[in-house]
């Protein structure tokens, strides 16, 4: 079994955690392309069992959307051009199996990147596959929007928001059932995609009425409160999930959602 810790702990006790940024910072940033799935490593220091390194450069695959997340090593190669201890610099530690990146930047729709502490757990060598355990915002650029709002692709996006739509009454606009599947979006975690993972079943907007389970709904109205508090300041915003959540009331209680 190997070990799990906390990423930022981890990434400490490895003499990783982030300060500022230099130029071989820049240079070795992972980069993740929602697009694709690739995750892309530069500058990886492997530490092997006897204790000593070497420099790689990782190319991983995403291998579904499943959470927890998987990838699988497609490429990598010799770095020799890192000479020096930097700290986006990822490590691999070949005892222990984790690889740890201090900076994995989100390619976004916005074209500005935002930048994440990722760790993954290697689960097999033939072929190489790594798991997701943990992720955290990077001190060193945080983040204004939720991990999930920034990777979800343009389908399942569509999906969620119809899903949303359906069960406010179809009573927003276009540009507001946007603007809602966003908000709540960004409120939405990898901690709660664990735990909604083991009772989370696509939601189908066409089936009258909609039934959810009582975890189902459950998870809805925590998403939803943590969406009104985060806009509380923001008028516009509160407006929209207030009145998504009295419309959720209503379809309620006239018998359109059930919750066994």
């Amino acid at each position: 079994m190997k070990p799990t810790k906390r990423l930022l702990a981890t990434l400490t006790l490895c003499g990783l955690s982030a300060t500022t940024a230099s130029a071989t910072d820049t240079a070795c940033q992972a980069t993740y392309l929602p697009d694709t799935g690739k995750l892309l490593i530069p500058c990886t220091a492997v530490f092997d069992s006897a204790g000593d390194t070497s420099s790689k450069a990782l190319v991983l695959q995403q291998l579904s959307e499943a959470v927890p997340w998987q990838f699988m090593l497609e490429q990598f190669s010799t770095n020799p051009d890192i000479q020096e201890m930097s700290n986006c610099q990822a490590t691999y530690l070949v005892a222990t199996g984790l690889l740890l990146l201090p900076c994995v930047n989100v390619a976004t729709t916005t074209g500005q990147p935002q930048s994440y502490q990722v760790q993954l757990e290697q689960e097999s060598s033939e072929p190489w596959k790594f798991t997701m355990t943990a992720v955290n915002e990077n001190p060193l650029s945080r983040p204004t929007r939720g991990i999930i709002s920034l990777v979800i692709s343009k389908a399942d996006f569509q999906k969620v928001q119809a899903v949303v739509n359906r069960i406010t009454n179809n009573v927003f606009t276009a540009t507001e059932i946007t603007t809602l599947t966003n908000l709540l979006l960004d409120q939405v975690t990898t901690a709660d995609l664990n735990e909604a993972k083991n009772f989370y079943t696509y939601i189908d907007p066409n089936q009258t009425p909609i039934v959810l389970t009582k975890q189902q709904k459950g998870f809805i109205d925590k998403i939803l409160a943590r969406t009104l508090k985060a806009n509380s300041k923001n008028a516009i915003h509160k407006a929209l999930v207030t009145k998504a959540i009295k419309e959720i009331l209503k379809i309620v209680k006239a018998g359109k959602l059930v919750v066994k």
